[in-house]
């Protein structure tokens, strides 16, 4: 996949408009002193009020940026950003042309041509001797091209490439740490290459260890790492690929790293290493697993030590038998690892599937005893018994004692598609508006809230704006409601404007930036309701008693009055 160009639309994309427009400034004043390139990551210095390092990372995924300065803050796209990646664009796109000034990196090249090889070398191992980084690759390339290392000597520098105890929490600090991790193990991939391939899997199994270890000192939320665990993840299936090793051995192996591995460091196994081994090998692996399996007890303990066997070779059986349709063996393979009411509740519901409903009715009763058992997705499991077993007049009674229980909008759907079901003749609609109405009087500020959020979405639900609209006067709903009854209340503008104002004061009252532009968002739909003289009179007041109530609010003054002049309003 090519990577993506880098364009203008792009950088004003990341940056903004008025950092892309300072970080132009930089590029043309040749405010960016370095750049170099080492695979996708760029790091330059990038000259503004006092120097700042650049992070680009340049790939098919796109482009990212971070600095060090504090309007990046190691995060953002700033516009030291947008200098350095428009000098990347230079480099990778354009020529150099004898109109063009030159760049600092050229004249030092061409200094360094001029230079003997013996001062060269010295200065080249003055530089590497004052930087530990530096000194580590240096090492490893001088010894590939040596002779090699052997296994001992590839382990430390493995460790010296992984090291722990960085204390690396900042965006900056974290790529730039497995940017070099990264960039080592590169280097150290020839020497590995010369290894014998079980010598190999040692050292990259060594590799993974070190890497995860890593999280008790550099914080990777922004998940860095995986480039190099995806480096060496590759390195360890060319290495598995060349293991001489029998295809029982391998499939031991696999089953091994498949049942440690909490980090999915490995891939998923067996799938990613299809390619790599036999068909026999995998033949093998799939009859280990299920042999394993089968001599497994029934769990019963919460030790993740002794659940992790269990859910790695229930995950390649379930995968199979999924693969089948074959729902019998799903449920004979979760009964000896259920647990949990969700767990009996699948069964019940694999047990419906194939009209096993005396199995059904045992795992609900099941999952009704566990601890944390949820009444809601018991009942639509029983429901769905009932329906499947013809028994859709219970259904439909059930279905209104939960809808009585929780009064949700939800439940109230499912009563009317069982009522339809069962060709009820009552007015399920008209029984259950009835009886929320009789509910709202003595509920609390928050089971008003809920009662009358379900009535409102039964009126919304059959475009029922008028009983909505008085609604609406009479309780306090969420803006989502408001806004969809005013959409459909659009050709009655005196009403839609009432809710329009309603909430864009409920946007302000909120005391926010976005929430302000939000309120301001929902005045110009309100303008565009009607070009009535009456409707824009009515307006131009409204506007104004919002200037009057929230003129201390001052950014909402603001930008109200940039989007509606004060001149406009005047009538």
């Amino acid at each position: 996949m090519d990577k993506p160009e880098i364009t203008d639309a792009l950088l004003l994309d990341l940056a903004g408009e008025r950092s892309f427009e300072r970080g132009e400034d930089y590029y043309h004043r040749g405010a960016v002193e370095e750049l170099s390139i080492r695979g996708g990551h760029v790091t330059a210095d990038v000259q503004g009020g006092e120097a700042y390092v650049v992070q680009l990372v340049y790939n098919q995924d796109g482009l990212q940026g971070s600095c060090d300065c504090p309007a990046s803050d190691g995060v953002y796209f700033c516009k030291h950003c947008v200098a350095a990646a428009m000098v990347l664009r230079d480099q990778l796109c354009e020529p150099e042309t004898p109109d063009k000034p030159v760049r600092p990196i050229a004249l030092i090249e061409t200094f360094l041509r001029q230079q003997n090889k013996e001062q060269l070398i010295s200065d080249l191992l003055d530089l590497i001797d004052s930087n530990r980084q530096l000194r580590h690759e240096w090492l490893i390339r001088a010894e590939n091209r040596l002779g090699g290392m052997d296994k001992a000597t590839v382990r430390k520098r493995i460790t010296a490439a992984i090291p722990h105890n960085q204390f690396c929490y900042s965006f900056s600090e974290v790529r730039a740490y497995f940017a070099n991790v990264e960039h080592s193990l590169e280097l150290l991939a020839e020497s590995i290459d010369y290894l014998p391939p079980t010598d190999q899997i040692e050292l990259l199994e060594y590799a993974l260890e070190r890497i995860v270890n890593t999280q008790d000192s550099v914080d990777d939320s922004g998940g860095f790492r995986y480039e190099s665990i995806n480096l060496i993840r590759q390195l360890y299936l060319d290495a598995f690929e060349a293991l001489d090793w029998s295809d029982g051995e391998k499939a031991d192996h696999l089953i091994k790293l498949m049942i440690n591995d909490d980090y999915n460091l490995y891939g998923d196994i067996p799938e990613d290493y299809i390619k790599v081994v036999s068909p026999r090998c995998i033949e093998v692996f799939h009859e280990k697993v299920q042999s394993r399996w089968d001599q497994l007890p029934p769990l019963e303990t919460e030790d993740w030590d002794v659940i992790r066997e269990y859910k790695a070779l229930q995950r390649v059986l379930e995968h199979e038998a999924s693969a089948h349709n074959d729902t019998a063996t799903l449920i004979w393979l979760n009964q000896k690892v259920a647990r949990h009411f969700r767990d009996f509740l699948q069964l019940a519901e694999w047990s419906i599937e194939l009209e096993q409903f005396d199995e059904a009715r045992s795992f609900i009763e099941k999952a009704a005893k566990q601890k944390y058992a949820d009444d809601a997705d018991i009942h639509e499991v029983k429901q769905k018994l009932l329906l499947k077993t013809g028994k859709v007049s219970d259904a439909l009674e059930a279905q209104w004692q939960q809808f009585q229980a929780i009064p949700s909008f939800a439940n109230y759907q499912s009563l009317i598609t069982i009522a339809g079901q069962a060709q009820s003749k009552k007015d399920w609609k008209a029984i259950s508006v009835d009886w929320l109405k009789q509910q709202l009087p003595g509920k609390s500020v928050f089971g008003k809230q809920h009662l009358s959020g379900t009535l409102m979405s039964i009126y919304l639900a059959d475009s029922d704006t008028d009983e909505a609209w008085q609604l609406s006067r009479n309780y306090e709903f969420d803006v989502s409601y408001l806004k969809k009854l005013a959409t459909m209340l659009a050709q009655d503008v005196q009403r839609a404007s009432t809710l329009y104002v309603q909430m864009a004061g409920h946007y302000v009252n909120q005391t926010n930036n976005n929430s302000y532009r939000q309120a301001i968002a929902l005045l110009q739909e309100m303008a565009e309701l009607s070009r009535s003289s009456e409707h824009q009179s009515n307006m131009a007041k409204e506007l104004d008693r919002m200037r009057e109530e929230f003129r201390f609010k001052r950014n909402f003054i603001k930008w109200l009055n940039e989007a509606f002049p004060l001149q406009e309003t005047v009538q």
